[in-house]
């Protein structure tokens, strides 16, 4: 509470008319605004939807503030598991730069790789496209947006930290409700298994080679409940593959 207290004291409200700041401590009230914030200091506990737990403090904006929770919430997530994801807000050159360069200095933090979330739309929308036309295909838009992508990848290549690109797997509307469904059944916490095209990185078969700027079609889910998964059907995968046209049973006789 001293050390609130302190910092609190040495906000600055206004400046008189020589232009000299006027703190908090000027006007002698930190006491008052440290007996406001007792209770507020302390992280609040909440549960996500994937049922992890998360500690919800601050994050103020990351276009006009730091766009960070805060150190506190951060260093007693560290004391209370093995694995920590903190967010920063908006871009790398907003939220990542500015925990990078100040929370993380600040508070004498490490992070050992950063994950940088990127949509679909908002790759079509920097390749020039309307917010209007968003939901409409339009791989040249998407192919031109990628280089804000790309800026980002730079930004966190400066800082030397290695990391992971995290683009969004596109759902049905179909998809949706199975998802809404599922969860209401009690088996929104099982794994998920991938039925994709075994002959492309995508789930189109006719993409060959490496290709890039394609975004994995979940059309819908079959519940395996007793293996222990859900399945998400991609693109036009079929359950029962390598049958032929003409089935082994026709060629088949006693001489």
């Amino acid at each position: 509470m001293l050390y609130l207290s302190k910092r609190l004291a040495n906000i600055v409200v206004a400046y008189n008319f020589d232009q000299q700041p006027v703190t908090v401590a000027d006007l002698g009230v930190e006491g008052a605004l440290t007996l406001l914030l007792k209770n507020a200091l302390k992280p609040n506990l909440v549960q996500t939807l994937e049922h992890t737990p998360a500690l919800i403090h601050g994050g103020p904006f990351a276009n006009i503030a730091h766009g960070c929770n805060s150190v506190i919430a951060t260093k007693m997530a560290q004391k209370l598991s093995d694995i920590v994801v903190t967010e920063a807000g908006f871009g790398a050159d907003l939220g990542a730069e500015k925990f990078l360069n100040i929370k993380a200095r600040f508070a004498d933090i490490h992070p050992e790789v950063v994950v940088i979330v990127a949509t679909i739309r908002a790759l079509k929308m920097h390749g020039g496209m309307s917010k209007q036309e968003l939901q409409n295909e339009n791989v040249d838009a998407l192919r031109t947006g990628l280089s804000n992508l790309q800026k980002h990848i730079k930004t966190i290549q400066a800082f030397k930290l290695p990391f992971v690109v995290a683009i969004n797997v596109e759902f049905s509307d179909e998809a949706q409700k199975q998802i809404t469904q599922f969860d209401a059944l009690g088996w929104g916490h099982l794994p998920i298994c991938i039925a994709k095209s075994p002959v492309s990185l995508s789930d189109d078969p006719t993409k060959l080679g490496r290709p890039t700027g394609f975004t994995i079609k979940i059309r819908e889910f079959k519940p395996s409940i007793g293996a222990g998964f859900l399945v998400a059907l991609s693109g036009n995968i079929m359950t029962m593959p390598g049958l032929p046209k003409k089935p082994a049973a026709l060629k088949m006789d006693v001489d």
